[in-house]
């Protein structure tokens, strides 16, 4: 049983909303940073907040990240408001496994990073279905950030130990053993009451970076 996809959408609101232009303000040797891609591809230890407003869904975002390691290590808080509800988000990666948890459960998941597809990022070609172009999030996306440099605390990429983290490759491998007359079409690609108590809907996989670890989840469920 796939547990915490509260985490994934509250992140999916942060990662994947579509952002505006504005100018940075920064310390790190005069460079300013517009977009995400630039920002990991600095290769410095640094801070950042962050804020976004999306006037067409309603949607505030704030967020802090701390990057460290040449972006191997990465630490991120982000408060979505969204009409009269408010929900934390967090992700941890530190190097070996990427954490994700939110402020609405005590259960969170983790997620094996393979060194060849450790991309927080999408890009155009990786987006195979509507619902993915929906979520991926555009690495070259305009933002504004104000940024500065920190010493880095490995405290900080250390997940907090009152959460629970389900591990996503364990499930994905108990789903392997599951006989296939739960996982054919009939149950996947639409939702459905059934569908919904077995969490074996396709739309799991799009919660995942695009790269061979979603491609394995999608064969998995016989998407």
């Amino acid at each position: 049983m796939i547990i915490g996809l509260i985490v994934v959408i509250a992140l999916g609101a942060f990662w994947w909303l579509n952002r505006s232009a504005g100018p940075g303000q920064n310390l790190l040797g005069g460079k300013t940073p517009t977009t995400f891609a630039e920002l990991m591809a600095m290769g410095e230890d640094y801070t950042c907040t962050f804020s976004d407003t999306d006037e067409e869904n309603g949607t505030v975002t704030n967020g802090k990240i701390y990057v460290a390691d040449g972006g191997k290590k990465f630490n991120g808080s982000f408060e979505i408001k969204q009409d009269e509800s408010t929900m934390q988000s967090y992700i941890i990666q530190d190097g070996e496994y990427s954490y994700f948890w939110s402020s609405e459960t005590k259960q969170g998941y983790k997620m094996k990073i393979n060194p060849e597809d450790n991309q927080l990022f999408a890009t155009d070609d990786e987006e195979t279905s509507s619902q993915t172009e929906q979520l991926s999030f555009d690495k070259d996306e305009p933002m504004d950030f104000s940024c500065q440099p920190w010493k880095p605390d490995n405290k900080m990429f250390t997940p907090p130990s009152d959460i629970e983290f389900i591990d996503f490759d364990v499930q994905l491998e108990q789903m392997k053993t599951l006989p296939q007359e739960m996982i054919n079409e009939e149950t996947i690609g639409e939702t459905t009451e059934e569908n919904t108590e077995s969490n074996l809907d396709c739309s799991v996989c799009d919660q995942i970076p695009a790269g061979d670890s979603r491609d394995q989840c999608l064969a998995t469920l016989g998407c």
